[in-house]
């Protein structure tokens, strides 16, 4: 398991936190350790396209864009909206300030964790993951 836990640390801490290790950027994996291991890897390398990617773009002499993927909506209120980012940096935009808000369409999570994750590595992490189990309130019948 601490071979897991190592890649876990330096691969998906950025995004996702476990044991008191990360950012609760991404789903919280604690409450998806039941599913199997093939669950996770699908989730992993083929993970499904969603909305969670805003791109904002602010006016300004560059029209750069503010936000960009993988990020997540922390916040939103009729004021302003909060993105939060990979190590669990947030970023607030005033609505007032800006010019468009989108969703990529695409899912948040990397591209090329096959690449990073060899085979071995990826058993080991997998093997992590599905270790831990969520803290369940005690039955009281």
């Amino acid at each position: 398991m601490d071979r897991g836990r190592q890649v876990f640390r330096k691969s998906c801490a950025a995004c996702h936190r476990l044991e008191d290790h990360g950012h609760a950027v991404g789903p919280d994996l604690l409450m998806t350790t039941d599913k199997p291991a093939d669950w996770f890897l699908t989730a992993i390398l083929r993970p499904e396209p969603g909305s969670r990617g805003p791109i904002c773009r602010v006016p300004g002499a560059d029209r750069r864009t503010a936000a960009r993927c993988p990020v997540c909506r922390a916040a939103e209120t009729g004021v302003g909206i909060t993105l939060r980012g990979a190590e669990g940096k947030e970023q607030t935009i005033r609505r007032r300030d800006l010019e468009s808000l989108a969703t990529t369409g695409r899912s948040p999570m990397p591209d090329g964790m096959e690449k990073e994750l060899p085979p071995a590595v990826m058993a080991d992490l997998l093997a992590y993951i599905t270790s831990l189990r969520p803290i369940r309130p005690p039955d009281r019948r």
